[in-house]
Formats: structure tokens, C-alpha cells, sequence
């Protein structure tokens, strides 16, 4: 099935308990070793300048290549429908879900930007698969020849080393990664965050925000009970459907409706197309079905409105084809706001991963696009109680609370510190000297411990996605730097104050035991990958202030898993000790935290051997540590018991 509903990783390594693996290629040595990865140059310095003067004089060539590479498929794609071709590229994203890595899922957005850039004028034309698969293969080289593009610029200067760093990683993230968390993760995010604009969307659009979710809910289950796979074997919804509705209608129902049992699951599901008394299904590999296949088959009247706000016709996405840039994999394009595609007065879905994966992108659009004053007064900010900024607050603040049940948490306390005007301003240049009153976002009181935590809403912008470098670090400097220095600001006023004293929202003293353990931690709506997992190089480029030290910094999607799995404060306070000791390491590379969370259940520490980490530029640990996790939220989703990882004692 169309797997929208499971966290997006970067390609997984073999498992980690295997035997030693090693290859070398341009004279740079990787050697796998259990759970690690270990990269070593072993070139001269004579054979290493030739190689740098090797890539820079080819570099332009093979930059004009990809130009012509993009100009060559969008020709190919033009020849033939486009709603056809666009088939062909979803069932190969299908076909390969559980072995490409989400390939085929970025390949299809890919097409779908392209595809939606310009008119269907020649829909009479049918690709075959052979066609699809030869421009699939096209679109697939275009995207890894731009990684390979990007990850050369340090070679010609255009970025400095740490600046290339923060850039290349933030690109491929955009090239090849797609989500934030675990879908459930999401889903209740975007619940609880739109909910309180029902009324605004209600009277603008006729849905309210869960309607969103359960349209594309509802349209991927029909599409999966409509499909039968290479196997000749039909998805488990199928079945699920029909044994949810015989459940509900007993044989008296049906006498009173004067009904077979066909009949009356025809008419009680309208989604479904019937032939000769019974559901039709498709053959996701028979490409002249693929219009009726994937056209939006509505269950319930009131989802199309969802429908019709949510898609965009044939050449609605021309800013694609910016002729500076035309068609590069990395240009903004209109199918992640609106994923649904319409012509001729019907609607279609190929890709329902960029719906589940863009749901608050969704949601801030429809608000933003009718009224921009209601977006930046009710939506942004922090004025009223329903806005992003005070839901974070209050959700960071929950899930602490669910963890570790024995620290008392306090929201927006205040506090008064002397200003000395060099670590303790947060690059604020306006900001007085002297006494002045600031405020910690949330402050955790427990028996052992302090917890000093700073809550930033503000997201990266299109540009920054892209690894523009002055958008990336000016937005990471508003939020993981901005929040890193205000947890040490407070840190350095309990260290430094007599008898430091907070206050509560109701001016109640709330006093701080400076003997106790200090955890400073950052936390971020936006999930920020592998910037944050690895934030030495953040602090080299004073994103993060160097007169400070490193604080816990995670996304919200990450905070929701470690409140659930993450058995109680002592293993929670083992994991803080450890984990701050790597940001301290520029040769390592951690591909994400939940990764290192699983490591950490799989070992029950992570500590790693030094002696073998010095003999290597480079080590990195590899991304399956994270597969139990994995395992245990898939499981939830689709109701299969199953038991909650835990820390290996």
C-alpha cells in the first residue's frame, strides 16, 4: 500500500552485528564494524590536490550536463499523458516502498512538480512502462547528480568548510528525506494544533482541520481496497471494510432496507466503483486503468470541499520552470500546499505521502492564503491561547510532565539577572545593562535535578530548506541559538546568584538548589535532522554562542517519542550525561537522535571505544539502531500489540 503513515529515513545500513565490511573508491577508505561506520582518507597530498583540480575543472561541465539532462525529460514527459505516466511512476514508488528508501516517493514528486508545470496536451498519447521506466531512470539520475553537484561547492570556494557542513546535509535533506516523525506523531500534532481554527476554517472553506486528516485517510484506504498487487493478491483493507460493515448491518438491517448484502454494501459505500454486482478492482501494473484508478472516489460529501481547496490543475505549478532554474529538484513547487491534482472536473492522488507529510504546511496555508491579519494574530505569535507559539509551550510541557512524573514543571517563569553584557544578552545589542527581568519558556524542579528548558515555534523558511546559507544560519540562529543561550543565561543565574529564585505565573517564589544537576535543553517545532544532532560545527560558526555550552537540542517529534519510550528520570538523566559529551566530538556523525536513542536501548549506554575512534577522520553511527523504534510505532498504527523497546540493562 502507499506507506504514508511511517517516519522517512535516509538509506539503513545492513545489520549492525555483521561482519566487518570494507570498500575503498578515490582513495577514501569506509570500513563497517558492528554498529559503527568509520571513514579514512587515505590519499597523499599530491594525489589529493589532484583530485580537488580533477573535480573543479569538470565541475561546470557537469552542471551544464544536468541542465540538459532536466531539459531532456521535461520534453519526454511532455509527449504523453501526463495522469498516465504519473501512474506508471506511483506503482514503481509502490513496487519499491520496502526496498528503495523512499526513491520512488521522491521521484514521483519530482514528476508530479514537472508534470503539473505546464498543460496535458497530448493526453491521447498512453506511455507505456517502458517509457515510464526510461524516464523514471531520468528523474532519478537528475536528483543524485544535483547531491553530487552540491556536496563539491567547498572544492571551489563558494562556502567556507563548516558553512558547507550546515548547507550539504540541509540539501540532501531536501533532495532525498521526507517527514518530520512518525505519522501518528503528526496527525496528533496538526489535530491539536488546528482544532482551535475550526470556526475560521468552517466559514472559509466548509471543513473543519480533522477533516483534512480523515479526507486523505479516507482517500488512501478506497485506493487500497480498489488495487490488486504483482501478486495478485488484494490489500488488507479490503477485507477490513467488509468485515467493518457486516459487523454493523445485521440481517434485519438489511430486510428492512430490502437489500442483498451486495446491494447494500454498494450503496453504503459509494467510494468504491462496482462492476456486475461487485467491487471492481484494478491491476496496479495494467497502466490503461490508472485514470480510473487513481481518480478521488469521495465516501462521505462533506470531503470535498477538502478536495477542491487542496488541488491544482495542469500548468497551475509553472513557477517550476523558472528559466534560472528551471525544473531543479530543489525550486519551490505548489503540489506540497496543494497534492491534489484536478482536469476536466474530476480529482486525482498519486502521492499520498505529501499530504501525511506536509499536513502543517497544509494547514498554515489555508489560513495564510485568506486572511494573512488572522494568520500572524491568532495563528502566530503568542496573544491568544490557541496560537503555535503557546500550543508548543503547553505541549512540551505535557510530555515532560508524562516522563518524568516526579519533576514539578513551571511554565514562563520569570527571573532577574545582572546583565553583564557579554554572555548573558543572546547576541540582544539593545538589550540594557544591569538588573534587568527575563524568562525561562519552562523550568523543571525534581529531587536530583534541574531542568532548564527554552521552546522555539519559529520554523526554517523555504530558502534555508534549500541550504540558502544565510537563511539556513539566521534561522538557526533564532532558534537553536537564541534558545541555547537562554537556558545557559539561566543556568549561569542559578550558578552565580546566592539564593537564585524564579516566579511563577502568580509571582510565586519557586526556589532553585544550585547543588543540584543542571540539564539545559532546547526543544523546536521544526524537525531539524542532522544539524542538531550534531552541533559543533554550529557553535564554529557562532550560530550557537562559543562562550556557552551545549544544551539537549531536539525537535518536538523527537521529545513525543522519548516521553514514550524512555522509562524513568534516571535512565533520562544517564542518556542527557552521555549525549552531551558527543556535541563536544567534530568526527562524528549522527544521522538523527532517534537513531541514538535506539543505540542507547540496544547498548544501554552510548559510550563508544576511543582508541578505535582516533585512528579514523570519521565515524558514524549507522541509522538501523532505530528499526525497534521503528517497529514499535508501525505496530501501533495499524493495532498490532506489541511491546515498548526498552533500555538493555
Amino acid at each position: 500500500m502507499p506507506v504514508s503513515r511511517g517516519r522517512k529515513k535516509k538509506s539503513k545500513s545492513k545489520k549492525a552485528n555483521g561482519p566487518t565490511r570494507t570498500f575503498e573508491q578515490n582513495g577514501i577508505k569506509i570500513s563497517q564494524k558492528g554498529d559503527m561506520t568509520y571513514i579514512h582518507n587515505k590519499r597523499t597530498e599530491q594525489e589529493h590536490l589532484e583530485y580537488i583540480e580533477h573535480i573543479k575543472h569538470n565541475r561546470p561541465a557537469f552542471f551544464h550536463n544536468l541542465k540538459e539532462q532536466i531539459q531532456d525529460v521535461i520534453l519526454d514527459i511532455e509527449k504523453y499523458d501526463k495522469l498516465t505516466l504519473l501512474g506508471i511512476i506511483s506503482a514503481y514508488a509502490i513496487d519499491k516502498q520496502f526496498e528503495d528508501d523512499g526513491k520512488g516517493e521522491v521521484t514521483l514528486e519530482y514528476a508530479q512538480s514537472i508534470c503539473l508545470a505546464s498543460p496535458n496536451d497530448n493526453k491521447n498519447n498512453l506511455p507505456t512502462f517502458e517509457d515510464g521506466n526510461r524516464i523514471i531512470q531520468k528523474l532519478i539520475e537528475i536528483r543524485t547528480g544535483f547531491s553530487l553537484y552540491y556536496g563539491s561547492e567547498q572544492i571551489v570556494g563558494k562556502n567556507s568548510e563548516l558553512e558547507n557542513n550546515i548547507r550539504y546535509p540541509m540539501i540532501l535533506e531536501s533532495l532525498f528525506v521526507r517527514g518530520d516523525g512518525y505519522v501518528t506523531h503528526l496527525y496528533e500534532v496538526f489535530r491539536e494544533l488546528f482544532a482551535p481554527h475550526d470556526d475560521f476554517l468552517k466559514e472559509k472553506y466548509g471543513f473543519k482541520a480533522n477533516d483534512i486528516l480523515d479526507t486523505f485517510l479516507q482517500l488512501e484506504d478506497s485506493f487500497c481496497i480498489r488495487i490488486i498487487y504483482r501478486d495478485k493478491t488484494l490489500h488488507p483493507a479490503h477485507y477490513m471494510r467488509w468485515e467493518r460493515w457486516k459487523r454493523s448491518n445485521s440481517p434485519t438491517d438489511l430486510k428492512v432496507r430490502n437489500l442483498s448484502p451486495m446491494e447494500a454494501f454498494e450503496e453504503d459505500n459509494p467510494d468504491l466503483p462496482f462492476e456486475n454486482g461487485k467491487p471492481k478492482l484494478f491491476w496496479i501494473h495494467d497502466r490503461t486503468t490508472y485514470k480510473a484508478l487513481y481518480e478521488i472516489r469521495l465516501r462521505y460529501p462533506e470531503h470535498i470541499n477538502v478536495v477542491k481547496a487542496l488541488s491544482i490543475q495542469f500548468g497551475g505549478n509553472s513557477e517550476f520552470l523558472n528559466p534560472l532554474f528551471t525544473a531543479e529538484p530543489l525550486n519551490d513547487s505548489k503540489i506540497f500546499k496543494c497534492p491534489i491534482i484536478q482536469e476536466d472536473g474530476k480529482y486525482y492522488l498519486f502521492a499520498f505521502n505529501i499530504a501525511a507529510r506536509n499536513l502543517l504546511k497544509i494547514g498554515e496555508n489555508l489560513i495564510e492564503s485568506v486572511d494573512s491579519e488572522y494568520y500572524n494574530s491568532h495563528y502566530l505569535g503568542n496573544k491568544y491561547t490557541h496560537t503555535r507559539d503557546v500550543y508548543l509551550e503547553n505541549k512540551v510541557a505535557e510530555l515532560f510532565k508524562r516522563f518524568l512524573p516526579n519533576v514539578q514543571f513551571f511554565g514562563g517563569v520569570k527571573y532577574v539577572f545582572n546583565n553583564d553584557g557579554s554572555t548573558t544578552n543572546c547576541n540582544n545589542k539593545n538589550e540594557k545593562k544591569g538588573l534587568i527581568e527575563t524568562e525561562l519558556d519552562l523550568l523543571g524542579i525534581g529531587k536530583t535535578a534541574i531542568y532548564l528548558i527554552e521552546i522555539k515555534a519559529g520554523a526554517l523558511n523555504d530558502s534555508a530548506k534549500r541550504g540558502a546559507i544565510k537563511s539556513l544560519k539566521t534561522n538557526l540562529k533564532e532558534t537553536v541559538g537564541y534558545a541555547s543561550c537562554q537556558s545557559f543565561r539561566a543556568k549561569k543565574f542559578i550558578e552565580e546568584s546566592d539564593k537564585p529564585i524564579f516566579y511563577d505565573k502568580g509571582k510565586k517564589e519557586i526556589i532553585a538548589d544550585k547543588s543540584k544537576r543542571i540539564y539545559r535543553i532546547s526543544i523546536s517545532l521544526d524537525h531539524l535532522g542532522g544539524l542538531v544532532t550534531n552541533l559543533f560545527d554550529l557553535k564554529e560558526l557562532n550560530i550557537i554562542d562559543k562562550n556557552t555550552e551545549f544544551a539537549w537540542t531536539v525537535s518536538l517529534y523527537d521529545l513525543m517519542i522519548f516521553s514514550e519510550i524512555i522509562e524513568n528520570e534516571n535512565d533520562f538523566m544517564e542518556y542527557l550525561d552521555q549525549r552531551l559529551t558527543l556535541y563536544l566530538r567534530e568526527n562524528i556523525e549522527i544521522p538523527d537522535e532517534i537513531s541514538l536513542l535506539g543505540y542507547f536501548l540496544n547498548k544501554g549506554n552510548i559510550k563508544f571505544d576511543q582508541t578505535k575512534i582516533k585512528k579514523f577522520d570519521k565515524f558514524r553511527i549507522e541509522k538501523n539502531f532505530s528499526s525497534d523504534i521503528d517497529k514499535y510505532y508501525h505496530n501501533k498504527l495499524v493495532g498490532i500489540p506489541s511491546p515498548r523497546p526498552t533500555k538493555r540493562k
